[in-house]
Formats: structure tokens, sequence, C-alpha cells
């Protein structure tokens, strides 16, 4: 069974250089190099699995289940839907990480087991081996290796489930990662406040509340964050013109996306394309 490949994160940075078998189940990516300074990967999340082995360097990730410092030897497990930002640390630095289609989960279990958590590996002597025998039979197409291929893509799942170790959540961290989710889904549309508020039966105060008690900030501010992310990829990876690229991304019109772009940016987004295409 071949699995829809989610397109717009696999051109998220066109510059890494991603390996992937042929059913799309997984992408792998062996990075190397050295940052001249903290190298910065802004609050995001993905349906994919994300799972990272630090050879060298580190780096910190900061989710809404907690901050965890990752160091050489050091696995990082990111769930399906996980709110994260990543913040590699200044200097030499390489990493191995795997991205597992969610797709592939789900036609072998529940994938409730692997959203919305992350986990931080220590004792990771059996998952290496998964990690490094994925590498390996990545690129056969023969029926042995597919098997084999499909066997360690799931002992890795089965892996990192036992680390997290099938605790559940707190009933309201739960509801705001439903939230941020169903923003996440929504955020293209003209999407308000008492949408959401009447979408999970709470007062529109509730949900204020739970965006500054979680992150610090507004649900206007995280939404127009949402929709400057989209703009700023289409802006590097599309030929749209301004106002495609305003409405396709949630903004009510070419001025306001302007506005909002010049506001965090500093310049506007014709500009900024200009820039990023030079």
């Amino acid at each position: 069974m071949k699995v829809v490949f989610d397109s717009e994160y696999e051109d998220l940075e066109n510059s890494i250089i991603r390996e992937s078998d042929i059913h799309k189940f997984c992408l792998f990516i062996d990075a190397s190099g050295s940052n001249s300074k903290e190298a910065i990967y802004d609050l995001h999340w993905h349906e994919w699995i994300e799972i990272t082995y630090i050879i060298e360097g580190s780096m910190t990730v900061e989710t809404t289940l907690g901050v965890f410092e990752v160091n050489p030897n050091e696995v990082m497990v990111i769930g399906s839907r996980a709110l994260h930002k990543i913040i590699g640390a200044k200097g030499a630095y390489r990493y191995q990480c795997f991205h597992v289609n969610i797709g592939f989960v789900t036609q072998f279990m529940n994938p409730n087991y692997i959203v919305n958590q992350v986990v931080k590996i220590k004792d990771n002597e059996s998952i290496l081996m998964n990690l490094q025998n994925i590498i390996k039979y990545m690129k056969h197409d023969d029926i042995v290796s597919s098997l084999r291929y499909k066997s360690n893509l799931l002992n890795l799942i089965a892996s990192c489930i036992e680390n997290i170790g099938y605790y559940d959540s707190y009933y309201e961290h739960d509801i705001f990662e439903n939230i941020l989710f169903y923003i996440g889904q929504h955020y293209q549309q003209q999407l308000q406040l008492y949408d959401v508020a009447t979408y999970f039966h709470y007062t529109t105060q509730h949900i204020s509340f739970m965006f500054k008690k979680n992150m610090s900030t507004t649900f206007l501010s995280y939404l127009t964050r949402l929709r400057l992310d989209k703009a700023n990829l289409l802006l590097k990876t599309t030929n749209k013109t301004i106002i495609e690229i305003a409405l396709e991304s949630g903004f009510s019109s070419e001025r306001s996306f302007i506005m909002q772009f010049k506001k965090e940016y500093g310049t506007t987004p014709a500009k900024y394309r200009k820039i990023k295409k030079e």
C-alpha cells in the first residue's frame, strides 16, 4: 500500500537532501556541518513521527510537555501532531533524522499511541540497530529487504511507544493539543476565536486563557503566526501572486497580509521573495 506523501513537509527545506523508500514510508536525513550561531526551527507540528539521533553537537527541543536537551548518542522522538520548537547549538553538528509516515503506522496500529507524545531516549541500543537497518534496506525493493525494512520500522515505533510508557496526558493538555490541531486544519479559512470556542464547547474567555497559560501568547497571535509561516513557504517555493498567497494562507485581503508580513519580517512579501530567490 502506498501512503500519500506530505509534499509540503517534504519541500520545506530544499537545501537538505532527503532519501526515501519507493513507497514513501520513511524519509531519512543524514546532516552534518557547523552552525555559526544557534539554528532555530520555530514552533511547528506535522503528521510525521520524527526520530532524531544526535551524533555530534546538541539540540534543545521545546514542547508543551517540557524542554528536552538532546546530546550525542541520545535519540529524540516527536510524535505526530506534537507541537515543538528545535534549537540547534552553535558549533559542529551531525545528526540522523527519520520521519515515519503516519499513514504507514496506521496500517498496523491505532496511531493515538504516538500522537502528541514526545520522549528522549538514552538507553537506545535496540533503537540504533533499527535505525541502521532502516538505512541499510531503504533503497532495496526485493521481497526479503522489503520485509526487513518494514519490520525494522515497526520495531522502531514499538520501541518508541515502549519508552513513552503508554501514559495518558492530563485532560486539559489533550484538549489544548486538539485545539491546536483544529486550528492547524482550519487556519486557511476565516477562522475566529468564537468558531474554536463553539466547536469545543468552551467560552472564548476560556480558550484565550488556555493560550496564555500554555503558550504565553494569544489566539490571534498564534493564528497569524501559522498564516505567515504558510505564506513564507509559498513565497519561497511557488510563483503564485501575492494576493493568491494571501488568500491561500488565510488572510482576508492582500493589504492585511502585507501589513502583517512587514510587521513580522521588516519588509514586504515581494521584496522578501526577491531576496530569497537571488
